[in-house]
């Protein structure tokens, strides 16, 4: 813990920089902006990315789930599974008007993959539905055992498929693994879903 006069100390040099520009307005909205737009790591293309995980901000902030685990990782380390005792992995809900300007239509979803094995198999799907009535808007799969090349290495999956005409803004979004039967796990990380221009 710090002495009083030991943070003044440390803290003092950016009052003396920083108060002579709030002075004038202008120039202290200036600054301010200038530093938010260096301190920002968001690259042109992030406009259109909805979401993208790795799970490592996960931990803590969810009720405990067997799905997420530090088993497995394609990058930090955890990402999320499904095997015999999980049916379905954690998913990704979110209201579409939360996360999108504009009805796009189509948007674009990356993940990497891994099988334990060639009978290892679940299904990636991306859903959108009414979340008053339930009623289904869009089901898109993909079964991630066709698209393992090499069991038990990380593989990258990639699916593009168009927002349904009838979908709006209060229509949820959901993305998540479906074991689908299989007896070995299946681990899915770094998930980004996008909005294709």
């Amino acid at each position: 813990m710090l002495a009083a006069s030991q943070a003044r100390a440390i803290f003092a040099p950016s009052r003396i920089y920083i108060r002579p520009f709030m002075r004038t307005p202008l120039l202290g909205a200036a600054l301010v902006a200038l530093l938010a737009a260096c301190s920002s790591d968001k690259s042109a293309d992030s406009a259109d990315q909805i979401m993208s995980t790795g799970f490592e901000d996960l931990e803590g902030w969810v009720p405990p789930s067997p799905s997420l685990t530090k088993e497995k990782a394609h990058s930090g380390k955890y990402a999320i599974k499904v095997d015999p005792t999980i049916e379905y992995s954690m998913t990704y809900i979110n209201v579409m008007g939360k996360v999108m300007p504009s009805k796009p239509n189509k948007l674009h979803l990356t993940a990497w993959v891994m099988g334990a094995s060639k009978e290892a198999d679940a299904v990636l799907t991306v859903q959108m539905l009414n979340p008053k009535d339930g009623t289904s808007l869009m089901n898109e799969q993909m079964h991630v055992k066709e698209k393992i090349k090499k069991p038990g290495e990380w593989e990258k999956v990639e699916m593009e498929f168009a927002v349904p005409e009838k979908a709006t803004f209060t229509d949820e979004m959901r993305v998540y693994l479906w074991r689908v039967g299989s007896g070995e796990p299946v681990y899915m990380d770094d998930i980004e879903l996008s909005i294709v221009r």
